[in-house]
Order: C-alpha cells, then structure tokens, then sequence
C-alpha cells in the first residue's frame, strides 16, 4: 500500500466531495475503486485518519502489483500501469481535495476573516 503523503503537501481532504466523486464510506474509512487497463487492474483509494492511500491490483492473481511503487523500473508494460494508475491518484487529489497552504492559526483567521 502506498501512503499518497508526499502527494498531498499543501492539500487537504474535503470530505464532503468524496461521496459525489464516487467513494464509499464504511465504518472506519472510504474507499474507491476504479478497474483500469481493460479490468487487468483496480486501482484502489482509501482516506482514513486524514490520510490518503492508495493500491494497485492485478486481478488475474488478486494481489497486489508492487512494480508500480518500484522507482527505476523500465518497461513499457510498468510504464502503461504506472501511468495509468498516477492518473486515477492525481484526479482524485484534484477533485477531493483543497489547498491548504497556510498551516498556522493566525493565518487561517485571517483568511476566514472576510
């Protein structure tokens, strides 16, 4: 499982959009899924605890597909699924989440003050 940390500097989860964007909520967490590459794969999202994370399956075997974490691997193949699973992430970063880039107090009364 990768933790999307380093993705989400100055950004933070707006959960009233994750519902409308296609997330499940359980009792501890949401979750999305979204097959990809012709149903070879799911890509799957979890928010739990302000903290998104996310996986890659392959469905032939049901386990996890660790290439695409793998930072100096060649191949087209890796290349397609690693593609195409950064695309899900980054969309659902763009369209669940906020800016948030001033982190102390003072700045965000200010910026509530209008």
């Amino acid at each position: 499982m990768r933790v999307l940390s380093q993705k989400m500097n100055n950004r933070k989860i707006n959960y009233s959009l994750l519902s409308k964007y296609g997330f499940n909520k359980t009792k501890e967490e949401y979750i999305f899924e979204k097959n990809i590459l012709e149903n070879q794969f799911k890509v799957i999202i979890y928010v739990k605890n302000n903290e998104l994370l996310s996986q890659i399956i392959d469905l032939d075997t049901n386990d996890e597909y660790l290439l695409c974490d793998v930072e100096n691997i060649k191949g087209e193949f890796v290349g397609t699924v690693k593609t195409a699973y950064e695309e899900i992430i980054n969309c659902v970063i763009d369209n669940c989440t906020d800016n948030d880039i001033f982190k102390s107090i003072k700045s965000k009364k200010v910026i509530k003050y209008d």
